[in-house]
């Protein structure tokens, strides 16, 4: 099952938050019962899990249910839809995706996760929520973006998981020091065999899980995260932990 929809036309950035939400709604309305859980614009899996809850910003309602059973019952997710938002496209529908979320996960939950992540195209919404809830004084959350360089100045700890033989994992790495020095924040990077766009079809899944639990369970647990390149396997390649 893949359910998509157009991507956002310009009038779309005129409503207001009440018809955002009725379009998001409506968009995951698409789903079938059966498969539909939680309440509100969200997907809530893995909802008594003990660790703290992981916001993701998929391509697809799928992708989601192949996270949450692969990152185990011990780790709650909330999934929403990027509706293939661009870096660098419309940044007001960015911003107002993610005012959106901000304002549901608040609701539903009391506080922010303290982990937001998401692919490429969604990056420009889970900053923009990071930024939002350090707004509201919220503990500072940690970011994982896939395929994506991502270069602002974030004061909070930053995870980026690369397409091993591709163009921006390849660029990451000769500028990596540079970036790094920049940044007020912390970050860490590691790398999957997958090919571009597939990181949640197997096995890349299961290495892309692997890589978030280790950050999810070690911000739960309160112990120190890798800074640095992570390999699978030897988690702290270079030795470094923040």
């Amino acid at each position: 099952m893949n359910i998509d929809t157009p991507q956002i036309s310009k009038p779309f950035l005129k409503n207001d938050m009440k018809e955002l939400r009725k379009q998001v709604l409506r968009n995951k309305n698409l789903l079938p019962d059966s498969l539909l859980k939680g309440d509100g614009i969200f997907l809530k899996l893995n909802e008594t899990g003990e660790n703290f809850p992981i916001f993701w910003c998929f391509d697809n309602w799928i992708e989601p249910y192949s996270l949450a059973f692969r990152i185990g019952s011990s780790q709650p997710l909330y999934a929403a839809r990027s509706f293939n938002c661009k870096i660098g496209d419309d940044p007001e529908q960015s911003v107002r995706l993610a005012k959106l979320f901000v304002e549901e996960l608040l609701e539903c939950h009391g506080t922010g996760p303290l982990i937001l992540g998401g692919d490429n195209q969604a990056t420009a919404i889970v900053e923009a929520m990071a930024r939002i809830l350090l707004e509201h004084k919220i503990d500072i959350p940690a970011l994982i973006v896939l395929d994506c360089q991502f270069v602002s100045d974030y004061p909070g700890y930053v995870f980026q998981i690369f397409d091993q033989a591709g163009d921006p994992y390849e660029r990451f790495i000769a500028e990596a020091l540079e970036i790094r020095q920049g940044q007020s924040g912390t970050s860490a990077w590691g790398a999957i065999e997958v090919q571009q766009g597939q990181f949640f079809r197997a096995p890349a899944i299961d290495q892309l899980s692997q890589y978030i639990k280790l950050i999810s369970n070690a911000i739960s647990a309160g112990e120190n995260l890798p800074i640095g390149e992570v390999v699978l396997g030897n988690q702290f390649s270079d030795g470094d932990q923040a």
